[in-house]
Parts: structure tokens; sequence; C-alpha cells
């Protein structure tokens, strides 16, 4: 038995042997091209042509081209009986196509170490006309340990590699550390920093129907942690115009859906005007919770006006309660003068896409502002309307479009504002009203018109040449009291 045994092994190491003379020569090499074509072909899925195989008992040399436009360089030396090899590999890309995916450009260079089940790999270069460095290690054929680092690549060659329209233009830079590619242990962590970026105002309006600043220009950071079924992470955003943080933001890439805290500082609402198409002032601070799957729902808090408004936006619809906040901030925001004073409370429900809403607030310790209009009646009436404070108060709204239809009552123990019929237009810019004060016995009623930020408030003569008689009458008998009271 252990006879026929030797004799079997003698005849395999002289079959090897001989078919090593045969493969390690350039006739050899030449009579396994097509198989390793063949083999190529079959890996990739593409054409491949083999310029240059060369190997022999400890060095090999290898050119191919994959589709015409991937050139990979390999030159190996190896130790057969020690199973490791050292070699180094360049690979150059113009317009290579991948899954509908164009490499445009890369020139890489690297090295390659170790035993054939455990081989360290470096690479350097550029793809995308951007500095790349990279490591890995390939154990048992899988890649692990892959570190990549890729340096002022342009963000519009990001969003084309991944087939989407390049609204943004900027600089990216990456730090990248995969620590297996293997198909379900998969678990990559990346930071990315975000330079310059700016927005291509028309694109943006074709697919996101929004309008973004011209002067807008973000810089910001990206820690995120990608798995086989999610992305985990958050983002801190910055530009001239508002600063965003996303904390704990969960993707998962089957379900599509999203979830992420949120805090938006907008330090200059003015910068927004155009976007909103409302005038605005001022800085807000907003944060809350977003999350996405069939619709899109949006809550959140400020504190920013004072007071608390909390909001809610599911898809169309939002509505928002608010709690105690000054009237004056609120028309200081939204750059009206500041004609009134009083802490709102109440509920406003608007639909986005229908432009439709309504708005539902009491207004406690209402007070008018002391102005031209105040200061006629206070010599009418002998009493300012600015010094009464109107504790029984409501504002209704309807809103329509570009147009606001409200009522304000203002009730006090001997005193009351009551404006009606009242129309704001924002698309002519004009406020019209029915507007009347009362006090005591006397009551004056008027118009309000002109532009929405600068509107006039006028009273009918007949009341006033009443009220400005009653008024003589009252003065008169006062200064007899008077003299009554000296005596």
């Amino acid at each position: 038995m252990n006879k026929y045994f030797k004799i079997t092994l003698i005849t395999l190491l002289l079959l090897l042997i001989a078919l090593s003379g045969i493969l390690f020569t350039q006739q050899g090499n030449d009579f396994a091209k097509p198989f390793l074509k063949a083999e190529l072909e079959k890996q990739v899925g593409m054409p491949v042509e083999v310029n240059l195989f060369k190997l022999r008992y400890n060095h090999t040399d290898l050119k191919i081209i994959i589709n015409d436009a991937l050139k990979i360089d390999v030159q190996s030396v190896f130790n057969l009986l020690g199973m490791n090899c050292d070699g180094t590999y360049t690979i150059y890309a113009n317009n290579f196509v991948y899954n509908d995916i164009n490499l445009k450009q890369a020139n890489i260079n690297g090295e390659f170490q170790g035993e054939y089940d455990n081989i360290y790999v470096n690479g350097k270069g550029n793809t995308f006309n951007a500095p790349i460095n990279y490591y890995l290690r390939i154990v048992g054929g899988d890649a692990k340990r892959v570190t990549v680092q890729l340096k002022d690549m342009k963000l519009s060659d990001i969003l084309e590699f991944a087939k989407q329209p390049a609204i943004a233009k900027g600089k990216v830079d990456a730090n990248v550390s995969i620590p297996t590619l293997v198909k379900g242990d998969l678990n990559t962590h990346g930071i990315i920093s975000l330079s310059g970026i700016t927005f291509d105002d028309a694109l943006m309006k074709k697919h996101y129907k929004v309008s973004m600043p011209k002067t807008l220009q973000v810089d910001g950071i990206i820690d995120a942690n990608l798995t086989d079924t999610q992305i985990i992470g958050g983002a801190d955003m910055h530009s001239k115009l508002a600063n965003v943080t996303l904390k704990n933001l969960h993707f998962n890439k089957e379900s599509k859906h999203i979830s992420s805290q949120y805090i938006v500082d907008i330090l200059n609402l003015n910068a927004l005007s155009d976007l909103l198409h409302t005038k605005l002032d001022g800085a807000i601070l907003l944060e809350g919770e977003v999350e996405k799957q069939e619709n899109l729902k949006v809550t959140g808090l400020t504190k920013s006006l004072g007071g608390e408004i909390h909001y809610q936006l599911i898809d169309n619809n939002l509505t928002s309660s608010i709690a105690s906040v000054p009237v004056n901030n609120m028309l200081n925001m939204f750059r009206f003068p500041a004609f009134v004073d009083a802490n709102a409370s109440g509920k406003l429900t608007y639909d986005t896409k229908e432009k439709k809403g309504e708005i539902q607030l009491t207004l406690r310790d209402f007070k008018l502002a002391s102005n031209k209009v105040t200061r006629s009646i206070k010599m009418m009436v002998l009493k300012d309307p600015a010094s009464i404070v109107f504790g029984q108060s409501s504002l209704d709204a309807k809103i329509d479009g570009d147009q606001i239809h409200y009522t304000l009552i203002a009730k006090a123990h001997n005193a009351s504002i009551t404006v009606d019929e009242a129309i704001i237009n924002k698309e002519v810019d004009s406020h019209n009203a029915k507007i009347a004060f009362a006090y005591d016995k006397f009551e004056l009623q008027g118009n309000v018109d002109g532009s929405i930020r600068s509107p006039r408030i006028g009273f009918h003569k007949k009341g006033l040449q009443e009220l400005d008689f009653m008024a003589r009458i009252e003065r008169e008998i006062k200064k007899i009291l008077e003299q009554l009271h000296l005596r």
C-alpha cells in the first residue's frame, strides 16, 4: 500500500514539474492568456484585454484594460514555498463606466505585500481630480480594515457619482474607516467635512421648488456610521444665515424611514425674506424632531420670541400652539410697527399647499402704543387710549393666499376697541378695516387704509365734531368745579 502511495506522489510531482516547465515560459503564458481573459471577464462582467501576462517562477507582470477605459498594471515578486508576495500596481481610469457610474478620472499607484491569505495593500494618487490615500488588508479573500482619505473633492462630482442632480458645489474632505466589506458585517464610519458649499438656484427650483439665497455659503461636518441596513450619525452645518445641528440621525435603507433631532439657529431672518415671500427681521432658534416615512412630520419648539411656541408640520398641515408670547416681539419679527403690546396665547392652523389657515388668539394686558392718533383722541375725550389696559381681548383671522381677514376686539372696564371687516392684502400691499373706539359715553368710528406697514387711521368728521363739542362742555364744567373747590 505504501509502495503504491509513494509511486502516486512521485508521479504527481513529476507531472507538476513538467507543467511548470511549460507554465512558467512565455509559450505557457500565451497559452494561458485566453483562460485568464475569460475568467476576468466573468468576474467583472465587461470586456477585458490582456496586453501582458508574464509569469515566472518568482515574479509576474500583468497589464490589462477593462472596457477600453480602465488600465491596471501589476508587478509582483513571490515565493511559492513561503506563499508570500510583494508587488506594486497602477490604476488609470478615463471615463470608466460601471453600473451607470462614470469614473471620469483616476490615477493611482500602490503597493501590496504579505502572505496569500493575509495581504496588506495601500495606494495613493487622485480620483475626480482630488488626492486620495487608502489602506486595506485582504484576509481570506475579503477586504478588511479599509481606510480611505479624500481631499478637496468636488461636491458636484460626488452628486453626479451618486446619480443625483448637481444642486450644489464646493469642496469635500472625507475620512472613512471600514472594518470589513463582507455583506452582513458592514459597519463604516465616516467623517466628512464640507467647505464653501453653494447652491444652484435654478436646479433647486426645478427639483425641490425652493429658491436659495444667492449669498448662502455653507461649511460643516457630517459624522456617521453606515451598516448594511441603516445610517446613524449627525451633522453640524454653519453659514452666515443659520446654523443647523442634527443629532441621533437614523436612516433605514430598506424602509426609507428617517428620524433626527434638530436645532436650527437662524441668525438673520431678513435673508429669508425673499425665500418666504415675507419681510422678516431678527433671529430665532428652533429645536425639535423630524421624521419621514410615508409622511413628513416635523415637531418643535421656540422660545426666541418670549413665551413658547410649539409647532407640528405633517406634510402640508401646520399647527401651532402659542403661550404668553409678547405681541411686540412678533410684530418686530414681521417688521411691523409696534403699535400694540399684549401677551398672546392661542393656536394657528395652516395648509402650506393651499395657503389657507386660521389664527385664534387671546390677548392679555392689551395696550395701544402712544402715537399721533392716540394723542388726538386724548384731546377729544380727555382720556389717553394708550393709558388703558384692555383685559379681555381677542384676535381672529382667516388666511387665504395673500389675503388675511381679521377681527380684533379689545375690552376694558369702560372702554373698547373694535376692528372688523379688516383685510390685509399682501399682493397689493393694502390694509383696510373699520374701527371703533368707545370710552364712557363717547364713541368714535372710522376707517383704516393705506399700506400694510404704514396704515392710516381716520375718524368720521361728524363724530369728531360732536366729541369736540362735548369735550369743550366737559372742560368748562371741570373748570367751574375746580374753581368751586378752590373757594
